[in-house]
């Protein structure tokens, strides 16, 4: 078995200015892909109890890295644990990775509304880092603005209705996009400039951009991460 470096993207709903993004920055590599066993039900069939012992295992297994974990390493920390709402059969093809990732999500986002709720915590949630955090009373537990990206993952029926045709096309979309930056003209129209321009100007156009369509404030999280690889691409 070789351990080859991996990037996997996923797109999703960008028409509605809901985004998921995932980022395994390495995966064991057999060379062998199973068939999907079709969408994960399990979490459609949890009772109360089942997902409060859930919410704990994930909470106390985050407390072990007090720096935070990326997502790919949090979710391998779980199975090696015998977390039950993860099996290895999860990592056998792109809907399968797929499952896992929303799974995982969502368990993470139930997390994060009730650490806010006691108000006894917070919690990053990013795909290079996971981590929990200290309460803090600027912290509104019940903020006015719509979280679509909470909601999405909130939502099961986006488990539970995602095919594997539906992966393959998201997966395609943001190649498409991925692929618009390949030249340094592309990257710059993206940002609103051209040449000439210094690495400062990208800089203070990239800070600008970023603040006006981060998504917590409201903004595109399809523009949002189009502003973010083009500053990529351009300051490297």
């Amino acid at each position: 078995m070789t351990e080859k470096p991996v990037l996997m993207f996923i797109m999703h709903g960008l028409d509605v200015d809901i985004g998921i993004i995932y980022l395994y920055s390495t995966i064991n590599h057999t060379g062998i892909i199973r068939p999907s066993q079709g969408p994960d039900s399990t979490m459609l069939s949890l009772d109360q109890n089942q997902y409060e012992s859930l919410l704990q295992d994930l909470e106390q297994t985050l407390a072990e890295f007090p720096s935070g974990i990326s997502e790919y390493n949090l979710l391998q920390e779980l199975i090696k644990s015998g977390f039950s709402a993860f099996s290895k059969q999860l990592w056998s093809d792109n809907l399968s990775t797929f499952q896992a990732h929303f799974i995982l999500f969502h368990l993470l986002y139930l997390l994060r509304d009730r650490r806010r709720m006691e108000q006894r915590g917070d919690l990053r949630i990013e795909c290079l880092k996971i981590e929990l955090l200290p309460w803090q009373m600027t912290v509104n537990p019940y903020p006015a603005e719509l979280d679509h990206v909470r909601e999405y993952y909130l939502r099961l029926t986006n488990l539970t209705e995602t095919t594997q045709e539906d992966v393959e096309k998201l997966l395609a979309k943001f190649w498409h996009m991925f692929s618009r930056f390949e030249n340094r003209e592309d990257a710059l129209a993206v940002l609103g400039l051209q040449d000439p321009v210094t690495q400062t100007d990208i800089k203070s156009r990239y800070r600008t951009l970023v603040r006006q369509h981060h998504p917590d404030h409201g903004g595109s999280v399809a523009l949002f991460l189009e502003v973010k690889d083009a500053a990529r691409k351009l300051l490297g």
